[in-house]
């Protein structure tokens, strides 16, 4: 049997297997809100990007109401539906509706929470009393920020735009799980802004704004202080492993590198990664093997993206900063935001006023008041980004 695409099997029952291709792009890819989304994807199209898979775990699996039962059908494109949570007019605006009794599929164009009524674009000419129904996509396109998906995924320029992802969930797994290896997978984070949950990828900014003036206190100290990611988390030594089957139950492919060989089918992967090993045996005088198995590659290319970011991140060290702003300049920075720190009493010669730093804490202190954030060197080891290292090795003052 024909794998399509490669590496993706979907347990049907006991030892027998098939090959799927995946869950389909939903209406919200090309429409959000009622205006025009447009990032190269279609309705109905395979999602194998990773921000398309992560999006539509949370618009079509979190942001769900299920097990609702037809409590009276006005007309066909009038459906009251009782058990519906909320009472607030227009909450299931371009919500997706799926009929289970009689398959009909449309999305709501309106909603009259008095009486729960439910508006359809599209007739459900055989809806009854008593159908089973449920609803996606559920105040999705207020709880996303749709546009940072499509720098991530857009088929033309997105960042992520040629990582093939793509898996069987063949036991039990919560939302949360699944995303969290998704972005580890993909060398990106997912956040919950104000704005709506953001996808943004761990690459360079290609702008950022400047930093020069932080707090001070009784007019001398400055509040702003630095440390260097320890040396436990530096590694020489690289095997990625992916195209899992489920058969068998192992990899079935891998890729690797050290200061002394790559991978002899490697294409992307090369001198450049094998001198960031040696470089680091030499500088840090450590050796120190990191394997990975990944359960959402299957694609040769893919495969070595990620090694290669790997591999970039996890052979030096990085400098983490501490720095206390004024309120009212830094209140609009949340983490995730890029700044480059231009403060050469305190930042180190060949990262001041040059180096990106990106936020991954912030905490608001309405008495002073202020905003104290933690700030990472981009390229800097992943686990301080939400992986479990703790950090040390302090240089400069301040707190």
């Amino acid at each position: 049997m024909k794998r399509f695409p490669e590496g993706i099997e979907n347990v049907i029952n006991g030892d027998i297997f098939a090959y799927a291709a995946g869950r389909q792009f939903e209406r919200w890819i090309d429409s959000v809100g009622g205006a025009t989304r447009d990032e190269g994807h279609s309705v109905n199209g395979i999602i194998l990007t990773p921000s398309g898979i992560i999006e539509s775990i949370l618009r079509d699996e979190v942001f769900v109401e299920r097990d609702l039962r037809v409590s009276t059908v006005t007309s066909t494109t009038l459906i009251i539906v009782s058990g519906l949570k909320s009472s607030v007019d227009d909450y299931y605006n371009n919500a997706i509706y799926y009929n289970v009794t009689t398959g009909h599929k449309t999305y709501v164009s309106d909603y009259t929470g008095s009486t729960k009524t439910l508006t359809l674009a599209a007739a459900d000419t055989s809806a009854t009393a008593a159908d089973n129904i449920y609803l996606t996509n559920i105040q999705g396109d207020n709880k996303i920020n749709y546009q940072s998906f499509d720098v991530i995924g857009n088929t033309t320029s997105g960042t992520r735009k040629d990582w093939l992802f793509g898996r069987s969930i063949n036991s039990f797994s919560t939302p949360q799980a699944l995303i969290e290896q998704l972005c580890f997978e993909s060398h990106s984070i997912l956040l919950d802004t104000y704005d709506g949950y953001k996808f943004l990828s761990l690459d360079e900014a290609a702008s950022a704004d400047t930093w020069t003036v932080p707090l001070t206190r009784n007019s001398e100290r400055e509040l702003v202080s630095g440390r260097l990611s320890p040396l436990s988390d530096i590694y020489t030594d690289f095997r990625l492993k992916y195209a899992f089957d489920y058969a068998s139950g192992t990899y079935k492919k891998e890729f690797f590198v050290n200061r002394d060989v790559v991978s002899s089918n490697a294409s992307i992967l090369g001198a450049t990664e094998k001198t960031k090993c040696a470089n680091a045996e030499t500088d840090y005088k450590v050796k120190k093997y990191f394997e990975y198995s990944s359960d959402w590659i299957y694609d040769d290319n893919t495969a070595e993206y990620l090694l290669q970011k790997l591999v970039n991140w996890l052979t030096k060290q990085y400098a983490i900063v501490t720095w206390a702003g004024e309120f009212n300049s830094h209140i609009k920075y949340e983490i995730g935001d890029q700044v480059i720190l231009n403060y050469a009493n305190m930042v180190p010669t060949g990262i001041n006023n040059s180096s990106k730093f990106i936020i991954f804490s912030k905490e608001i202190n309405p008495l002073t008041p202020s905003v104290t954030f933690q700030l990472l060197e981009v390229g800097a080891g992943i686990s301080v980004l939400g992986y479990g290292s703790r950090y040390g090795s302090s240089y400069g003052r301040g707190y």
